[in-house]
Parts: C-alpha cells; structure tokens; sequence
C-alpha cells in the first residue's frame, strides 16, 4: 500500500485548492503581466467584487505566491519568486485551452498564434 502523505499528487492538490479557487487564475495571470494595483485587478472583471479580491489576494500572499508592499500611502501586489514559478502551469492551461478550439469556435488562427506569443512575452517562456 502507498502512503498517499508522501505522494507528489499530494503537493499538486494542495495548489490546486488555492488556484483553483474563482478569480485566482486571472489575477495571477494579471500579475505577470504586470498588474500591481487593486483596481487594476478589477478592470476587466465587473463581477469581480471588492471582497471577493481582498480575500483572494489574502489567500495568494499567506500561501506564498504574492507579496504585498505599501508605498506612499499605496498598496501594491507582486508576485513571489514561488508565484513565478507558476508562469509555465498558467502557459499550458492556455495551451490547452487553444488547443482544444480545434474548430476555431472561440478563436481565429491569427488570434491563437497572437494570443500564444503574448503569453510567451508575458510569462517569460522560452
């Protein structure tokens, strides 16, 4: 019998449940690329509540991925040396995503190819 404590799925849970959780993903995806400001978070999110960003950035930052300073008088929000590592997880979800509109039902091919070498630049992949 394995012992599931010791298991590598074991860790993968663990993130999952914190970036899994609604509105996490695009925020962090709003972090690379290069999103620090609170309202900047809400932009192009209407539904996304002041609470309900508080509480997720609350998250991000006691779980290590984020970081929060204030200067002059302002708040701002950057991603941890840990949350960077997230660039190449966040990378294949997109792909994965694009990948899966084989009938370009959501995407054109020019705006495929468009949005995969943005998120190259934006997340630093290689």
């Amino acid at each position: 019998m394995s012992d599931r404590k010791n298991c590598p799925a074991r860790s993968v849970e663990t993130i999952l449940k914190v970036i899994t959780k609604r509105w996490t993903l695009q925020i962090l995806f709003d972090m690379f690329c290069g999103k620090k400001h609170f309202n900047e978070f809400q932009e192009d999110k209407p539904k996304l509540l002041n609470k309900s960003l508080s509480r997720r950035l609350q998250e991000l930052e006691e779980n290590g991925l984020i970081k929060k300073e204030i200067k002059d008088n302002t708040t701002e929000y950057y991603l941890t040396d840990e949350g960077r590592l997230l660039n190449k997880v966040i990378y294949e979800l997109m792909m994965y995503s694009i990948k899966r509109d084989v009938n370009g039902e959501y995407f054109s091919e020019y705006t495929k190819e468009y949005m995969i070498n943005e998120a190259k630049k934006q997340l630093d992949i290689d």
